[in-house]
């Protein structure tokens, strides 16, 4: 049967919802911003956590694979593109975004306040044979993780301290990789 744009919305929601309950459990509700958007109602990414100075930057797609045992190479540089998009939007444009947090409700969001970034690309649907360990884009580090390392990280790196301490010794790793 043809898929039409309510089965892909569907689908989107459904692992954006899986990532964000994940999410909670390690980073706590009061954290964590699901679909942050403009006032225009544009959604700058899929999830956003922030702790006191740092920004998590979260973007999750639901692909399939292709006959290689793949992902689709162009969905998965739009996602990386979309994570470089939505920080440059919360921390370089300097425009005002008020967040909702599903327990304390509205807030203005200060990117002054952050000092540390991290931007995650989250492929869910079936693990591929092989995945990059992390991209760089416009010179920003990329994690790319799959549902089964998500879920795997999240559950031993179940605090935020713990989680960030592993993203920033992942990212000294892949800086000193030769490209």
């Amino acid at each position: 049967p043809k898929r039409t744009g309510d089965d892909f919305r569907l689908k989107g929601e459904n692992a954006e919802t899986a990532v964000f309950e994940l999410a909670q459990r390690s980073f706590f509700t009061d954290w964590c911003y699901p679909n942050p958007r403009w006032p225009d109602g544009k959604e700058l990414c899929d999830l956003l956590v922030v702790f006191d100075s740092t920004a998590v930057i979260w973007q999750i797609k639901d692909l399939q694979l292709d006959d290689q045992g793949q992902p689709s190479a162009s969905e998965v540089q739009k996602n990386l593109q979309q994570l470089a998009g939505a920080r440059r939007h919360l921390f370089d444009l300097k425009r005002d975004i008020t967040l909702e947090n599903p327990r304390r409700g509205p807030e203005q969001f200060d990117p002054a306040t952050i000092k540390e970034i991290f931007l995650i690309s989250v492929l869910m649907g079936p693990s591929a044979d092989s995945m990059p360990f992390a991209e760089e884009l416009k010179k920003h580090t990329i994690h790319v993780m799959d549902r089964s390392f998500l879920e795997k990280a999240l559950r031993e790196l179940d605090t935020i301290a713990d989680f960030t301490a592993y993203l920033r010794t992942k990212e000294e790793l892949f800086r000193n990789l030769p490209h």
